[in-house]
């Protein structure tokens, strides 16, 4: 036990240094443990991040337009991937504008 240790535990009663101690190494343990961030997202964790409905993901996933991974039934989107689509598919304001003056019309 290191210096600084010791003397901050003086300032506690044994019992008060024990909880300590122990809230210590939970959280030590609780670091060490940590796994790293899943890379994959539900769908319906997609379909929140993207502002889109689940049944819209599954139409273009259908339509070869998006990639997902099933597994047992379920789809699951790579958040790296997501992000890409995101980024393929920004267009300039200047093309946004377009797009509304041709609806309008």
């Amino acid at each position: 036990m290191t210096q600084l240790n010791q003397t901050l535990l003086l300032q506690f009663s044994p019992e008060q240094s024990q909880e300590l101690l122990e809230i210590l190494r939970v959280c030590k343990q609780l670091l060490e443990d940590k796994q790293p961030d899943f890379p994959f997202i539900s769908e319906q964790d997609a379909a929140d991040l993207m502002d889109l409905s689940p049944k819209t993901l599954k139409n273009r996933v259908s339509a070869g337009e998006m990639e997902c991974t099933k597994i047992g039934g379920k789809i699951y989107f790579s958040k790296d991937y997501l992000i890409e689509y995101m980024k393929k598919n920004t267009i300039s304001p200047k093309e946004e504008v377009k797009k509304f003056r041709r609806k309008k019309s």
